[in-house]
């Protein structure tokens, strides 16, 4: 799925919401499906072996030389460490201050925010 990022979206400044990227682009959204029984019973071993799986892998590592640093942060998850923090930009340190000072136990995690032990040493910083 193509998102055209651009128009309003743009407008506001980089450090006025926690939204890291403002400058118009592209955005795909990959996503693989299947029926079931499709993949000669390979589904769910999370080993990258599903025919389905490994389409979508390769059409990801085919797009990453083209993409901005990060990635919209609604699409990650916990094992993209590196793209959740490139996804904050400039506004992580901000982010996590505000995000230590209102939820200190980090009970409510809608999106992911950087590794635990880097937003403890930002926040450290921030002060």
């Amino acid at each position: 799925m193509w998102h055209q990022f651009h128009g309003a979206a743009t407008r506001p400044s980089l450090g006025s919401t926690a939204f890291g990227r403002r400058e118009p682009h592209l955005m795909v959204e990959l996503i693989s499906m299947w029926e079931s029984g499709e993949s000669n019973g390979q589904v769910g071993r999370g080993d990258g072996s599903s025919p389905h799986l490994r389409w979508l892998e390769e059409l990801h590592a085919v797009l990453e030389p083209f993409s901005l640093p990060g990635g919209y942060v609604n699409f990650l998850g916990p094992e993209t460490r590196d793209q959740v923090t490139n996804s904050y930009g400039p506004n992580t340190r901000r982010l996590l201050a505000v995000k230590s000072a209102v939820a200190p136990y980090a009970v409510s995690a809608a999106t992911p925010l950087p590794h635990r032990d880097r937003r403890r040493r930002l926040h450290a910083r921030v002060r």
